[in-house]
């Protein structure tokens, strides 16, 4: 009804008094609560055992009530009645067995949302005593306790889902998660591989993993060389915080986002990579100045451009750590490790408040900075650890984008690689376990999933296209094929 609206305020008797929560959505309401009087709906949460009982079928509220914000009754409704209309037997004999099928699948599914609904309340920041009693693990339910165990060392992943008996899948898990703060860490601190030998395991694997290896200086120097260790660098491209102070340079607003909006590759960390996927495709691709392997998001087909970056900020779930950085970076230098600033004048302007004073003390801007760029220099190490252990076991394929435009020539895009899913499939079961153990087997499923995300960026590009906007044709086709000529690896 367009000429009337309901409002309500849901709470918890336990933690406040009927009279409160009135005077609550009194005040939410301002003069219009005048000539009203509130109604009190009381409810009890929770589910039925049994919802198909001989030929009665308990469906929307006579089925359950768990919490009125999520609308998931609504969903329930539709997916009962469609179950019942596709499986009302023919046969009154049958009645039982699919009776019983049906109260196995909606135990699941209202279990499902319970989880899921907990997940919203128990990642609470916030203090008041109602929020507080959901941290109480006591309140959590123990398939929800189990996922989140697994989840703690990466995300979310389409394997710990029922396929079509999920009303939530992986993606709306990671939004929920991702969105409140929950990082999974892809590589735990402390001893985390066991020494490989005699059992047999795959030797591209042993040479990829054994945890003596990464100690010994040979590897070392090579990650230090990739990662800016060992190589000369362009230091006019930087300015070191003594220059920042003497110019007086301080940071434009949201510089993270002035750097992704001109970036059609973004380069991503593990520890990016699980929140990442949930929109973005996410692929291999390797150095333009030394040729190693990196992690990078693909934000648009034409260079240049972010699809999910524009006037109205940044669209996508979560910021990469190299947002969250810029445009502060941590070189090793002479074997120390120092931070410097890339010399961008969108994003480091003349201001009244410098990042550092000219005693060299660093504002809180600056400091966040740092901080960010410390982490950033440990998830590289970390990353680029995991894509050899990947390339040692020949899991890379390269890949080719063959974009189709409505009018005009075929667009390739090249350079890129994914998992090699059948490659993938055929390790054997040690070095398996391995790649579990080291996180690069939940890398490795969180880039074959981003692959989906390719669609919506079509959709993305599409909508710019309608729009007239220069460079963007619309898209009509898009073909992942393996680039066989590309000598990548």
């Amino acid at each position: 009804m367009s000429h009337r609206r309901g409002t309500g305020h849901v709470y918890a008797s336990q933690f406040l008094s009927d009279d409160e929560a009135a005077a609550n959505l009194r005040r939410y309401l301002g003069p219009a609560a005048a000539e009203l009087e509130p109604r009190l709906i009381k409810y009890q949460t929770g589910y039925r055992e049994r919802f198909w009982q001989g030929n009665c079928v308990a469906i929307g509220l006579s089925a359950g009530f768990v919490e009125p914000l999520e609308a998931t009754a609504i969903m329930l409704v539709e997916v009962s009645a469609r179950y019942v209309a596709e499986n009302l037997p023919a046969d009154q004999s049958l009645m039982p067995l699919v009776a019983k099928r049906f109260n196995t699948q909606m135990r699941y599914r209202w279990q499902r949302i319970i989880d899921f609904l907990k997940l919203h309340y128990m990642l609470t920041k916030r203090t008041e005593p109602y929020w507080q009693a959901h941290l109480d693990v006591e309140t959590w339910p123990e398939s929800l306790q189990e996922d989140l165990a697994v989840w703690r060392y990466r995300g979310p992943a389409v394997s710990d889902f029922q396929g079509p008996l999920e009303l939530f899948p992986a993606a709306s898990y990671q939004y929920v998660m991702y969105g409140m703060g929950f990082k999974p860490d892809f590589f735990p601190s402390g001893p985390s591989l066991p020494a490989t030998g005699a059992g047999g395991a795959n030797p591209a694997a042993q040479s990829a993993t054994d945890p003596t290896i990464a100690a010994k200086p040979a590897i070392e120097s090579r990650i230090s060389a990739a990662l800016a260790g060992a190589r000369e660098y362009d230091m006019s491209r930087f300015l070191t915080p003594q220059q920042l102070a003497a110019q007086r340079l301080g940071l434009v607003p949201d510089a993270g986002l002035v750097y992704a909006a001109r970036a059609h590759l973004l380069p991503l960390t593990v520890a990016d990579v699980s929140s990442m996927v949930c929109d973005f495709p996410v692929l291999v691709s390797r150095n333009s100045e030394d040729g190693t392997l990196m992690l990078s998001a693909l934000c648009s087909f034409v260079p240049g451009h972010n699809l999910l970056a524009d006037a109205q900020g940044w669209q996508a779930v979560y910021r990469p750590l190299a947002l969250q950085a810029y445009p502060c970076y941590c070189l090793l230098q002479d074997g120390q490790r120092q931070f410097v600033f890339a010399a961008d004048p969108q994003v480091l302007q003349p201001a009244a408040m410098p990042l550092f004073a000219d005693d060299g003390a660093a504002d809180a801007a600056a400091q966040r900075l740092m901080h960010n760029a410390q982490e950033l220099y440990d998830q590289e190490r970390r990353t680029y650890l995991s894509l050899q252990q990947l390339q040692a076991l020949k899991l890379l394929r390269p890949i080719e984008l063959q974009v189709q435009p409505e009018q005009g020539e075929l667009q390739r895009i090249r350079g890129l690689m994914t998992i090699d899913e059948d490659q993938l499939h055929s390790v054997d079961a040690t070095t398996l376990k391995t790649l579990q153990q080291t996180g690069s087997l939940q890398l490795a499923q969180s880039l074959l999933n981003s692959l989906l995300q390719l669609n919506r960026l079509i959709q993305r590009h599409n909508q710019h296209a309608a729009l007239g906007q220069p460079g963007f044709r619309r898209i009509q086709q898009l073909k992942i094929e393996i680039d066989r000529d590309s000598g990548f690896l």
